[in-house]
């Protein structure tokens, strides 16, 4: 069985990493902090300039991408869920030109998987055409996607969702939490009755 996953809030916590790099990069300019809170996004939080925002992310941007830390729990998880004969895809909207930042990064945390896609948008079809049986996001649009075509789909929490609900997407908090759901026969059982 295969096991689709975003990386960025999902994987990698990308937006803390960056969101980190931007308290750091205000205190800089003018140090006011935190203005708004718009979610997961950096834009728009801080007193900062267009030219400004532009500056941070041409310098802090790629940082992110490579200093992100894989979330707590999550290689464990992968390597007792192959144990148990899951595979695992990647099927991430980072670009295309972010690929070798990507793989430096896999490589960097010691992190392999069977298939790796980059796609910008509709990952249910992407995640129906490489056989997933599960399929994890914290973008509720792509989770919805891939729900929409029979995959059991799980939203990974993170800022931009934590208000969301969908009856047929069940809420991930941490990564020892897809264990419990799919690592357990009688788990797994179940949640193919209540989602089929």
């Amino acid at each position: 069985m295969l096991i689709g996953i975003d990386i960025d809030d999902t994987l990698a916590n990308t937006s803390e990493t960056l969101l980190q790099y931007a308290l750091e990069y205000d205190k800089k300019l003018r140090g006011k902090g935190i203005l708004k809170n718009n979610g997961h996004n950096v834009y728009g939080r801080f007193d900062w300039s267009k030219n400004e925002y532009s500056q941070f992310y041409s310098k802090y941007n790629k940082l992110a991408f490579e200093n992100a830390k894989v979330f707590p729990h999550a290689k464990e998880v992968i390597e007792n869920l192959r144990q148990q004969g899951y595979e695992f895809a990647i099927i991430s909207s980072r670009s295309k030109d972010k690929r070798i930042l990507t793989y430096e990064w896999f490589e960097k945390n010691n992190l392999e998987f069977e298939k790796v896609l980059f796609i910008s948008k509709y990952k249910g079809y992407a995640a129906l055409a490489l056989g997933a049986s599960y399929f994890m996001d914290d973008n509720p649009y792509n989770c919805e996607d891939t729900n929409q075509m029979d995959i059991i789909t799980f939203i990974f929490t993170s800022e931009k969702n934590k208000d969301y609900y969908h009856k047929n997407i069940d809420r991930i908090n941490d990564w020892s939490e897809l264990y419990d759901r799919i690592g357990n026969s009688k788990i797994n059982e179940k949640i193919k009755t209540l989602y089929r």
